[in-house]
């Protein structure tokens, strides 16, 4: 390899030193830079023969016009190439592979502490590493939709990472690492008083907090203080995310006077309609009851009666004990508020088949019951559910579990019961035919459903049939048994026999001797003909539709048939 080294560099020196071609050797592009993992060609003008130098060194069976020149195998290569023309040799001015680094792709964050911020601030995301090309974001590992600049706003937790390139190397896609942000809950605080501590605090649980009375700060940075004077208080709080939430004004009157007693309203506070309560409070020396903060004229005795009219209203007492009066917290008495009883039909109550009954429910539980038919009351229905099999329009008298004096009344059902004839069948040549018109039928042979039998009409086959009818209104009835026993089908000595299963599934067994056996479906179409040995043999029957088949059989001698069903 050292001689090989030496040898170019003589022969580079002996050339440049006696080269006086008329040609001028170049390389294009006369300068290069790859990305990583990335090659280009560099190129040279004809010439007879070439050769290329890396650092120096001759690049082996290289006598072409061009050179493949990769990052990182070539990074900070110098290459050149010697041209022969006519026997004269000419160098070319060397050119440097440069290479092109990747940055490492890292996100500057702008709105969250340590990862965290608060809830309903946005967080700024910002790749700051140059990667300007291909950007796509990621939350929890997902792709953000249409988030494809080198800057996303955030509202939610989760760990965000980025794809991106740079603009020297836009298919040199890099990765950021994951950056996990979370979001605390940052109420707006609020202000309560403490009349018993005689304090003003707020809910909000932060690092800090700053307090103003009609907006001059206090000299308090803790959640509770003791107010110097009656005005208007604002906080605001510092969370550990670094936010900060301000509350509303409140308006603070100053303390009361505590007495030594503490009145309270007693009673029911829910009132029927049309009804009253009647509230108390202990024995004292003197009393007022108020109405929505008036004083009601004669209110002045230890009980107070409130009636469903004033159902709503704030209720409060002024208790003198000891010469001290305070007035008690503000209590409100509601009426009862009773949602219209409703009556329900478990089904179309229009179109109630003869002989089938409808399920009637009441929404509502009641101290009791009166079911309604035609405006009649019908003693023999009890309870919040009942059957009923008769035409009328049914409702039902509610009474109030909670207010007796109150009835309700729902709304009324129509039922109507719908009677349709029981179909008829006979047998009419090869066919059984049903008289009845109905909107479907179901042919049932010796207790069990034929498939794909609906018409009124079918082909008849020893056993006992029968067919449900279904009208349009909904209704079925069943007809009487038709014995098909006199229907006949030939079948000459032991030459056809049916061995089973009737009705069958997937296939069907039967013994004949040899002959043409054909299979026709109930709409006559042939679905199988062959020329069968004499034995036993069995047809695959899984892909037949479902329905009726009539077997075909003979020879020269002899002829056979029979019906097979399908299910």
């Amino acid at each position: 390899m050292k001689r090989i080294f030496i040898f170019g560099i003589l022969f580079m020196l002996s050339h440049f030193v006696e080269a006086q071609c008329s040609f001028t050797a170049t390389i294009t592009p006369s300068a290069i830079s790859l990305c990583p993992f990335r090659s280009d060609t560099l190129f040279t003008e004809t010439a007879d023969s070439y050769q290329w130098f890396k650092n120096g060194v001759p690049v082996n069976n290289n006598n072409l016009p061009y050179l493949v020149v990769s990052n990182p195998a070539d990074n900070n290569a110098s290459i050149l190439v010697v041209q022969t023309i006519n026997g004269c040799s000419e160098s070319s001015t060397p050119v440097t592979v440069t290479g092109i680094s990747l940055p490492a792709m890292t996100i500057t964050i702008d709105g969250a502490l340590s990862g965290n911020a608060c809830l309903g601030d946005t967080v700024g995301l910002t790749l700051n590493s140059g990667q300007t090309q291909n950007i796509t974001w990621f939350r929890n590992g997902n792709p953000i939709a249409g988030q494809t600049g080198t800057s996303i706003n955030i509202v939610q937790a989760g760990n965000y990472s980025a794809t991106g390139a740079i603009a020297a190397c836009p298919s040199n896609t890099q990765f950021s690492t994951d950056v996990p942000l979370t979001f605390t809950n940052a109420p707006v605080p609020l202000i309560f008083e403490n009349e018993a501590a005689g304090t003003l605090s707020t809910s909000a649980s932060g690092q800090s907090y700053l307090w103003t009375v009609n907006g001059a700060p206090i000299d308090t940075t803790t959640a509770v203080i003791f107010p110097p004077s009656a005005g208007q208080y604002t906080v605001t709080v510092q969370y550990a995310a670094g936010c900060f939430r301000s509350s509303a004004p409140y308006e603070f009157q100053g303390f009361p006077i505590i007495c030594d007693h503490d009145p309270i309203v007693n009673g029911d506070l829910l009132i029927c309609p049309n009804g009253e309560t009647t509230l108390s409070t202990a024995q004292a020396d003197a009393y007022q009851w108020f109405v929505n903060g008036i004083a009601v004229a004669g209110g002045n005795e230890s009980t107070f009666v409130v009636s469903s009219i004033e159902a709503g209203s704030n209720i409060s007492v002024g208790v003198t004990l000891n010469g001290c009066t305070e007035v008690s917290p503000e209590v409100t008495p509601l009426i009862y508020f009773f949602a219209p009883v409703s009556l329900f039909a478990n089904g179309n109550p229009e179109a109630v088949c003869a002989g089938d009954s409808i399920e009637l429910v009441l929404d509502a539980i009641g101290a009791s019951v009166s079911w309604l038919q035609n405006g009649i009351e019908q003693t023999d229905l009890q309870g919040n559910t009942v059957f009923v099999n008769t035409s009328g329009n049914y409702s039902a008298t509610v009474v109030n579990a909670f207010c007796p004096l109150l009835s309700q009344t729902t709304n009324e059902i129509l039922v109507t019961t719908v009677s349709n004839p029981i179909p008829e069948i006979s047998l009419q040549g090869s066919s059984i035919v049903c008289s009845t018109a109905a909107a479907s039928y179901e042919w049932s042979l010796n207790g069990n459903l034929v498939p794909g039998l609906n018409s009124a009409t079918i082909l008849a086959q020893p056993g006992i049939w029968t067919v449900t009818a279904t009208y349009s209104n909904g209704c079925s009835a069943s007809s009487a048994p038709l014995d098909g026993s006199s229907i006949g089908f030939e079948l000459v000595s032991d030459g056809l026999m049916l061995m089973g299963p009737n009705p069958c599934q997937d296939q069907v067994h039967l013994r004949a001797r040899s002959g043409l056996l054909r299979v026709f479906g109930s709409d006559g179409k042939l679905v199988f003909q062959e020329n069968i040995p004499n034995g036993i043999i069995c047809l695959n029957t899984k892909n037949w539709t479902a329905g009726l088949y009539f077997f075909s059989w003979e020879n020269q001698a002899e002829r056979g048939s029979f019906l097979l069903v399908k299910q």
